[in-house]
């Protein structure tokens, strides 16, 4: 049976579950490293069946407009997911080196990057941009809570509060818990451009609008407003 966009956006779905599970338990002492093994079997192999589904339907069905689009977004979202995966993989490794039993703030790191990916993934099955540029802007709050824990966990090894093994381990996680988070904004970055047409990449803090300096939040939130504006005419 030829795969079409809804089969395809049905296996990039159930991949974004099974990276989302092995996510949710990754800082978890009672997951063992054959479990995480598994979650990466999993995510390995709907990485090569999407690749091969949407190859196989851009040469058999040579899909044109949105659903050409649909299935550059999935292949793309597709390799962000496989790469998340490996992230969740190196980050479990990383924590089973570690003797410190609880660390609240990359619990909370943990959930902020847990509840991107949710939020990018569902971006996409409901076409929501807003929903979509709220993951782009929380990607700051990951980035800020990653330079917080680099800082607490060097100033304790210094006070001894930390092993120095502990240390580089755990910042070692809140460095791949920052690339998920970038992972997820790509993604999110991908629904923009696959809902509204826009592409709204590498937009900087200081990108030049009009003729003057509007710091990105602004970007996103005058974006939004001419996508909703485009909307209600739309309909009108």
């Amino acid at each position: 049976m030829e795969s079409h966009p809804e089969e395809l956006k049905k296996s990039i779905i159930e991949m974004a579950s099974v990276v989302e599970q092995a996510l949710a338990v990754v800082s978890s002492k009672d997951l063992t490293n054959q479990e995480i093994d598994e979650f990466e079997n999993k995510i390995n192999q709907f990485h090569t069946e999407i690749d091969d589904q949407c190859f196989k339907y851009l040469a058999l069905i040579r899909p044109v407009a949105s659903d050409l689009r649909t299935t550059i977004a999935i292949m793309k979202m597709n390799n962000e997911l496989e790469r998340i995966g490996d992230e969740v993989v190196n980050i479990k490794r990383y924590i089973n080196y570690t003797q410190t039993k609880d660390v609240p703030q990359l619990r909370h790191m943990i959930n902020e990057v847990n509840k991107m990916v949710k939020n990018a993934m569902d971006s996409f099955v409901t076409k929501n941009i807003k929903l979509a540029l709220n993951v782009i802007q929380n990607d700051q709050v990951v980035n800020d809570l990653n330079r917080s824990i680099i800082q607490t966990f060097f100033e304790g090894v210094k006070d001894q509060k930390f092993s120095a093994t502990d240390g580089l381990h755990f910042v070692l996680v809140a460095k791949g818990l920052e690339r998920i988070g970038d992972h997820a904004t790509n993604i999110s970055e991908d629904v923009v451009f696959l809902v509204s047409g826009n592409d709204i990449r590498h937009s900087t803090p200081n990108q030049v609008i009009e003729g003057s300096n509007t710091p990105k939040s602004k970007i996103i939130v005058d974006f939004l407003k001419r996508a909703t504006n485009k909307n209600n005419n739309d309909e009108s």
